[in-house]
């Protein structure tokens, strides 16, 4: 098992330590699925809280919250499952599919919060329209407190692996300093969502892209990322920086299949400046090439979408999409001084983007 994790550690192809991995855990695959099981339990019950962070309240349980709504997710099943990121990266401890109530959960609010907060974009009769400012303000919260549960998640995982097998030198309290930050940045764009959400401001929130399209895409997303660079390789994110004065900026992102339409919508922050080549760029690309580049982004940087189980080999054998699926941005060197933003923008670059299958466009619907 400590093979298999530093791996994890060293490679920004996770795709390819995975294939590796299972050669590792050939002779014992149960057994170290097991292992992983029992860590991942343990993680979970220590990330547990016996307080609602959105109303404070002391709460005997927490909410199975979904970050992309149920009724969501329901649209693009197939008996009540999906397939996960797993099905692209092919980990052999990881299940590579989930039903939809196990699909993008997470557990820091009570229930009663959960049915009320988030009522305006959990309904469907609410798209009949642009998404309306208190909408993106509750998606935007939603995005976070996801985030802030992964964190949570995160850290007790490293302090179990780190107590059971030892981690490298100085690893975990590296990774403890990313965490910290990760987790402040999250609690602060929670914290503006949810005001923006009590006020229903207008001016928070900058929707530059939203298209209905009269098919159902094969694919869910909701959520954040921190992209490195726009679409001529201008620096957006420098990942690596790790001064608490600099902030990331997140671009959200939205694909909802509904039962015979799609809609697919991003925005940012209104003070996320750095997106503003990015957006503009984007504005002169066709509809295709538009919907070509959220595919890219959505399996370059993200790990939380699900997939329609019908969706065809070919797509989901794709090098060039199988590749993209493996990245981290995790770098290690032999050099002590590498330049890891340098690396991770090469990686992040767009030099595959006409190579990757356009799986937004209808060529690929559902029905």
């Amino acid at each position: 098992m400590e093979n298999l994790f530093n791996m994890f550690s060293s490679t920004l192809d996770l795709r390819h330590a995975c294939q590796e991995g299972h050669d590792i855990f050939a002779k014992d695959m149960i057994g170290n699925k097991k292992k992983v099981n029992q860590i991942i339990s343990a993680a979970k019950k220590n990330a547990k809280s016996d307080e609602c962070l959105y109303c404070g309240k002391k709460v005997t349980s927490l909410c199975n919250s979904h970050t992309i709504p149920a009724f969501i997710l329901n649209n693009i099943s197939v008996e009540g499952n999906l397939y996960n990121f797993n099905k692209m990266i092919g980990s052999p401890l990881i299940k590579d599919e989930d039903g939809v109530n196990r699909s993008g959960t997470f557990y820091v609010i009570c229930r009663n919060c959960d049915g009320k907060v988030f009522a305006d974009y959990e309904n469907p009769s609410e798209y009949t329209s642009k998404p309306t400012n208190k909408m993106l303000a509750q998606i935007a919260m939603k995005n976070f407190l996801k985030n802030i549960y992964k964190r949570k998640l995160e850290r007790e995982m490293y302090k179990i692996i780190n107590e059971q097998i030892g981690l490298p030198m100085g690893f975990m309290e590296h990774q403890s300093q990313i965490i910290e930050l990760d987790s402040n940045e999250f609690l602060n764009g929670y914290l503006r969502a949810k005001k923006a959400d009590i006020n229903n401001s207008s001016d928070v929130y900058y929707m530059f892209f939203c298209q209905r399209l009269d098919y159902v895409v094969p694919i869910a997303f909701q959520g954040p990322i921190a992209m490195t660079t726009d679409l001529e390789g201008g620096i957006i994110n420098n990942l690596f920086k790790m001064d608490p004065q600099y902030k990331l900026q997140e671009l959200h992102i939205c694909i909802f299949p509904f039962n015979d339409e799609s809609l697919i919508f991003m925005f940012i922050d209104s003070k996320s400046k750095r997106y503003r080549r990015f957006y503009k760029q984007f504005r002169k690309l066709s509809l295709e090439e538009q919907l070509r580049v959220v595919v890219y982004l959505l399996f370059a940087y993200t790990e939380d979408f699900f997939i329609h189980k019908d969706l065809s080999d070919e797509v989901l054998n794709n090098e060039v999409l199988l590749g993209i699926s493996g990245k981290s941005p995790i770098v290690t060197s032999a050099t002590p001084f590498v330049d890891g933003d340098k690396i991770v923008q090469q990686s992040y670059d767009f030099s595959q983007l006409s190579q990757v299958p356009n799986i937004l466009w209808r060529d690929y619907m559902v029905y």
